[in-house]
């Protein structure tokens, strides 16, 4: 059985790929956005997971709700390895891997800087981001 620490293991892998909107692509000629992180995280650990890229950068969500539903399960505490779904303003959506809880909560997301680049970073889930937190899941087949 995969465990929360053997996703975590494999987020960090992919630290440092630039931020490239729906890309999957690890390593740092590569390319990933934050579905892409979850995607190929599950495809390295042998999980069967579908994909998308017909999403908008911006959109109503429902296409991302979709996608963590298809190899996802809904979890109600939040786990080392578990994807935490954020909303970020009215309709942009984002998801991150959970890599740490104490002393504080952290995640490894690919995250898009203003003006453009970005990459896959493990970064404090602040009180701002943790307000922003929708929906936890858990992939299928993890413990």
């Amino acid at each position: 059985m995969i465990t929360g620490i053997d996703i975590v293991i494999e987020a960090r892998k992919m630290i440092g790929t630039p931020f490239k909107h729906q890309a999957r692509v690890p390593g740092i000629k590569g390319g990933l956005d934050c579905v892409g992180l979850t995607v190929c995280i599950g495809r390295e650990l042998g999980l069967e997971v579908k994909d998308r890229v017909d999403y908008a950068r911006e959109t109503d969500g429902q296409i991302l709700l979709d996608s963590l539903q298809m190899h996802c399960e809904k979890s109600e505490e939040m786990q080392i390895g578990d994807i935490v779904q954020f909303l970020r303003g009215r309709t942009q959506w984002h998801v991150g891997v959970v890599s740490s809880l104490d002393p504080v909560p952290m995640m490894i997301h690919a995250k898009a800087d203003i003006g453009g680049g970005g990459s896959v970073r493990e970064d404090h889930m602040d009180a701002a981001w943790r307000r922003r937190i929708v929906g936890i899941w858990r992939y299928k087949g993890a413990a």
